[in-house]
């Protein structure tokens, strides 16, 4: 998760500069200097923070069940939840922040912001993690009606690492959770590209939408 929020906070850090022009005022004369990114610079970069953004979703939900490991799904259902509203208030803003400042770099910009909180917020919460026990999150949520009338197939142990766990039991679980998930996801995501892709061709249909309410 360091490499992650680190790499992604330099990635965002450089795509969020603006193509600006520089005039200097020299001894013998003015020198101008234009400093902006060619789109094979920008390609390479946006490929690398896909791929530290992809490491970090899956180291997230690797340390869902080693700090939850009683509450696996609770955790991981909240965690999906906010990246659900992420992937939802985010074009908005990066619309809004585009109406507002004028500047196409300025979604790289919030971006760079959350990540650098993230990264800050993750720091300080482990060295304070290691001064206190952490309250187990089964002691304060007993009022969930799923938490008061577990369901048989709630999942009371989960250690997949464990050879013989999985072998027996992990293995099963996880070939059922995939055949059920799996299919959702795909459903799920080929709906959000189908709706990017009509987004961006309304314009061709008829509809006088400027580049910025296509954002909105």
């Amino acid at each position: 998760m360091y490499w992650t929020f680190t790499i992604s906070a330099i990635c965002t850090f450089i795509l969020s500069y603006p193509p600006t022009d520089y005039i200097v005022h020299g001894a013998h004369g003015d020198m101008v200097f234009s400093l902006s990114m060619g789109p094979v610079a920008f390609v390479l970069i946006l490929f690398v923070l896909g791929v530290f953004m992809s490491l970090g979703k899956a180291a997230v939900y690797k340390h869902i069940p080693e700090y939850y490991p009683n509450n696996v799904g609770a955790v991981g259902g909240v965690v999906g939840m906010i990246g659900g509203l992420g992937g939802f208030l985010l074009p908005l803003t990066f619309g809004m922040l585009l109406d507002v400042t004028g500047l196409w770099s300025s979604c790289f910009m919030l971006l760079f912001v959350l990540v650098a909180a993230a990264l800050s917020w993750m720091h300080f919460s482990i060295l304070q993690s290691h001064r206190q026990v952490t309250p187990e999150i089964s002691k304060v949520s007993r009022d969930l009606p799923e938490l008061s009338n577990p369901s048989p197939l709630l999942l009371t142990e989960w250690n997949p690492e464990d050879e013989g766990f999985w072998t027996s039991t992990g293995k099963r679980i996880a070939n059922r959770n995939l055949w059920i998930s799996i299919p959702c996801l795909l459903l799920a995501f080929a709906m959000w590209m189908v709706w990017s892709v009509v987004v961006i061709n309304l314009p061709n249909i008829g509809f006088k939408f400027t580049t910025n309410q296509l954002f909105w």
